[in-house]
């Protein structure tokens, strides 16, 4: 089923589609919504054997705002913004804290990059077309959060937020 143009759904659904499928090295998925428990995550198809590292995506909407921008005030279109946060979780099982901390700036630096890319979410072409205007131009900034070594173990795991926004035209009546 194909989100309605304009809204939170579409939102969401744009962002996890453009992330995911190998769009970005390292990071295995990125959902819609939070799953229950990391364990529906199906890794065994998701990650290529050997794997070091497991990192998955969740897209947060933390808020959004209208704009009424028809001309005569009796209808028309608003400009919806959408503060998006993707989390990302992330475990490296290399037992190298230094080079887990790099593969997770990748991840990093390749989710910035390919928000860069194409700032309408590979929504462009759609059929039918979306109304997202536009993603990650007026703001894309990152929270990192500290690195943790799990139990005694080779695990090391850390939460980052890729927070930005996203513009979106939705029909005032």
């Amino acid at each position: 089923m194909t989100a309605p143009a304009g809204t939170a759904e579409e939102v969401r659904a744009a962002v996890a589609t453009y992330l995911s499928g190998g769009a970005v090295p390292n990071l295995a998925i990125v959902l819609r919504s939070p799953p229950f428990d990391e364990g529906e995550i199906d890794w065994n198809s998701l990650l290529p054997a050997g794997a070091l590292v497991m990192c998955f995506g969740v897209v947060f909407l933390e808020h959004e705002s209208d704009e009424d921008i028809s001309l005569d005030g009796a209808g028309g279109r608003r400009v919806c913004t959408y503060n998006v946060t993707l989390e990302l979780f992330f475990q490296d099982i290399s037992g190298d804290a230094i080079a887990a901390q790099g593969r997770l700036d990748n991840i990093i630096t390749g989710v910035k990059q390919r928000l860069r890319t194409d700032p309408r979410l590979g929504t462009g072409t759609a059929d039918p077309p979306t109304d997202i205007i536009q993603a990650a131009v007026a703001k894309l900034e990152v929270e990192r959060g500290r690195p943790e070594r799990y139990g005694e173990g080779d695990t090391f795991g850390a939460w980052t937020g890729i927070k930005f926004t996203v513009d979106s035209y939705e029909y005032a009546t």
